[in-house]
């Protein structure tokens, strides 16, 4: 699924339920971090990766505290990218069977 702004992705996350979600942290609407929030309040623990061009250490801290589980500076690799990934899918995995 494919979302044009942050109000729709918090939407989707209540929606059909997905393995991971990959959000910018500048959207219009609502940034990431707060999509996270919205998202962990209400106890959805869907995996997520962030990602920014804005590299400021305090916004990254402050989206991994929110709920996010990684959090990605552009330009991002697309080796990197699907290394994170994979690693989440793989704990959220694990997380089930215990």
């Amino acid at each position: 699924m494919v979302v044009t702004d942050g109000l729709e992705a918090r939407v989707a996350g209540f929606g059909d339920p997905f393995d991971i979600a990959i959000l910018d942290q500048v959207m219009p609407g609502m940034v990431g971090a707060e999509v996270v929030q919205v998202w962990r309040d209400a106890g959805l623990t869907v995996p997520v990766v962030m990602i920014s061009a804005v590299q400021d250490e305090r916004t990254r801290k402050q989206a991994l505290e929110l709920g996010a589980n990684a959090y990605l500076y552009k330009p991002v690799e697309r080796e990197d990218l699907i290394a994170v990934i994979n690693e989440l899918l793989v704990d959220a995995e694990l997380a089930l069977d215990s």
